[in-house]
């Protein structure tokens, strides 16, 4: 018989860690998802919570759960199965002893978190009479050259006034934060903010003052943004390694999805949330 074990923990060890990436690694190969994983434990609002998952057979990981805990109420299951093992009824031991741990906590609100291409966790959802909540496509644009980009977007520079703040990443020495706050003839327009890395940019808002939607101020705004990021780059990159732009929009804004996508964006991934 084979010997399994279970171990919950607060945070991973190397030799954990290393199983873990190894087994993320192998998923992604296997299912052609990107899949998720959270790994950040000190993010946890309650850092003494077991948040870590993870089943072993004969010293070979074969499942693994994580749980993000941004508060006290709340929480945000991920999970990876070892491809095999998906009808061992290893993952459904995972997740219900997670579920069962942050209910003992007075944790109720459960979003499992998974790939809209994970057979496995649609599996478990479908059995359970779960349907997903709601879901975010993870969109992208790849930059070879941002002087033909710039000329390839055929919008002319737009006229408005942008104030914009720059501030460190405390907890990413390699990022840095830029808003930018849109104006013209003194009406306020909207704010796009995103994070700059090396070589890619992660935009996390681009939000236009609600009175003033649907008239193309998105559009341009987008452009000044995209502009405005590109001018950060000190050099034209060369061309294995183009400037990137991702960011997340979720999947009823429908509005903002066909914006992106004017702009060359595509959708790489699908994230479904499911209240358990």
């Amino acid at each position: 018989m084979n010997n399994r074990k279970i171990l919950t923990t607060t945070e991973l060890s190397d030799s954990c860690m290393n199983d873990v990436l190894a087994l993320l690694d192998l998923c992604q190969q296997e299912y052609d998802t990107e899949e998720v994983c959270f790994l950040e434990s000190e993010m946890n609002y309650d850092p003494d919570l077991p948040c870590y998952y993870l089943a072993y057979e004969d010293d070979k990981l074969i499942c693994f759960l994580s749980v993000f805990i941004p508060d006290e109420m709340s929480c945000e299951i991920y999970s990876l199965t070892l491809p095999g093992y998906e009808d061992s009824g290893v993952f459904k031991l995972l997740i219900n002893t997670a579920i069962e741990t942050m209910e003992a906590a007075d944790i109720y609100d459960i979003i499992f978190v998974c790939d809209h291409e994970d057979k496995i966790n649609l599996k478990y959802m479908t059995d359970h009479l779960l349907e997903a909540d709601s879901s975010t496509l993870l969109m992208e644009l790849s930059i070879d050259n941002p002087v033909v980009f710039n000329d390839a977007t055929d919008i002319p520079p737009s006229d408005y006034i942008f104030d914009h703040e720059v501030s460190v990443n405390e907890e990413d020495e390699d990022s840095v934060n830029h808003t930018l706050k849109f104006s013209k003839n003194g009406i306020y327009y909207g704010y796009a903010q995103c994070e700059q890395y090396p070589t890619a940019f992660c935009i996390h808002h681009v939000e236009i003052e609600e009175a003033l939607r649907g008239k193309g101020h998105g559009k341009e705004l987008l452009s000044d943004l995209l502009t405005y990021c590109l001018s950060l780059v000190s050099d034209i990159p060369e061309e294995d390694t183009p400037i990137r732009f991702v960011l997340n929009v979720d999947y009823d804004n429908t509005a903002a999805y066909k914006l992106y996508k004017s702009f060359g964006f595509t959708c790489t991934q699908q994230i479904d949330y499911y209240y358990v």
